[in-house]
């Protein structure tokens, strides 16, 4: 992750593309969508008698919403979505009352990316970086990162120029701040770590300190400012950062752990392209032994003493550690895709930064554990 503080000619160029690319919500009932014969293949709904190309999330939503997720699968199985689409849409007229209000959250390239159900509270992107010069100023802060996709959801990281050892170790030097983004309907303010060894950034640390916008109210602002004063406060440290980082360091990574943070990478590279089933393998086997050679190891030894990894439980993985992997290992791992440029294209990298101040602050597997299932 870029490091350096942002330019005014790099911040200027980033804000006037938030301004342009806006998302824009609208009113609707659900009784105006409809599922058609090109849903469930091209996530094309009627929408007021008209077909319009949707989101994947929104389909989900939108079934989700009309109490459909448990007939989906059966319908389905009739192999024919014409058909199915009208049982479907009957089910919902006989299960649901379809006159709630929801809002369709529309992508400045026209995409229909979402359904909510809740009170848009999401700031415009004018207003967030505007909202973020003034808390860089006023808190003495450095924007590093501001970005805005083309569906309009817009993110940006400060940080502060404080350095701040979380243990005696040299490569344990951190910068902390926070994140602002808006994100389809919400406006969210969350924690932000820096390590500076590797640039590595990760986020959602902690639930303490996260604050997700209620509303557009003069006392949801208020609450808002309030948050970051009290963050300030704290040295944007989120809660226990530096217990949690030696917990971290000290627990074995079990192997659920390891394949959890393999398949979270993985489907955001997009797997491994369009190759045949030998290739993927191949091609597999490569990452895994470039970025997870423990995990590789350990498979190779534990079917040395007859035990396949694939014939385990996910129970039985909780139990079973993953060589000299240690769970701070892994939380480190997550957070380099997210955050560097690996040679590979990532979708969604702040999921990975998510993904590894989640796994931080999680209970792991193996922590309160000394006792292996396969004594191994």
């Amino acid at each position: 992750m870029k490091t350096t503080i942002m330019t005014s000619e790099e911040w200027s160029k980033k804000k006037l593309f938030a301004e342009e690319y806006e998302q824009r919500f609208v009113n609707i009932q659900l009784n105006e969508i409809e599922l058609t014969k090109n849903t469930f293949g091209d996530n094309i709904v009627d929408i007021k008698g008209k077909p319009m190309s949707v989101s994947k999330a929104f389909v989900n939503q939108f079934m989700s919403e009309c109490g459909l997720g448990g007939f989906v699968k059966s319908v389905n199985s009739i192999k024919n979505e014409e058909i199915s689409a009208r049982i479907l849409n009957s089910i919902r007229s006989a299960v649901k009352s379809n006159n709630d209000t929801y809002k369709i959250i529309v992508s400045p390239e026209n995409e229909i990316v979402e359904l909510s159900k809740n009170n848009v509270a999401r700031l415009s992107n004018k207003t967030v970086f505007d909202l973020s010069e003034h808390i860089a100023n006023k808190y003495n802060l450095d924007i590093i990162h501001a970005e805005t996709s083309t569906n309009g959801n817009s993110t940006i990281k400060l940080i502060s120029n404080k350095q701040i050892s979380v243990t005696n170790e040299n490569d344990e030097i951190h910068k902390f701040g926070l994140s602002l983004s808006s994100q389809f309907g919400q406006t969210t303010l969350e924690n932000f770590a820096l390590r500076l060894v590797c640039t590595n950034g990760m986020q959602t640390i902690d639930d303490y300190s996260r604050f997700s916008l209620g509303g557009i109210t003069p006392n949801e602002l208020t609450s808002l400012f309030n948050h970051i004063l009290r963050m300030r406060n704290e040295n944007f440290i989120p809660k226990e950062f530096v217990s949690l980082v030696k917990k971290a360091k000290e627990t074995n990574a079990s192997i659920l752990e390891t394949e959890t943070t393999i398949k979270s990478i993985v489907s955001r590279v997009g797997g491994f392209g369009d190759v045949d089933e030998e290739q993927s393998k191949m091609l597999e086997n490569k990452f895994l032994s470039a970025f997870f050679p423990e995990y590789m190891n350990r498979k190779l030894e534990l079917l040395g003493k007859g035990v396949s990894l694939e014939e385990l439980s996910k129970e039985d993985k909780k139990f079973v550690h993953c060589g000299n992997t240690s769970v701070w290992d892994l939380v480190n791992i997550l957070t380099n895709f997210g955050s560097n440029n690996l040679g590979m294209k990532i979708n969604s990298p702040m999921g990975l930064q998510i993904a590894g101040g989640k796994m931080l602050s999680s209970e792991h597997d193996l922590e309160k554990r000394r006792i292996t299932l396969l004594k191994l």
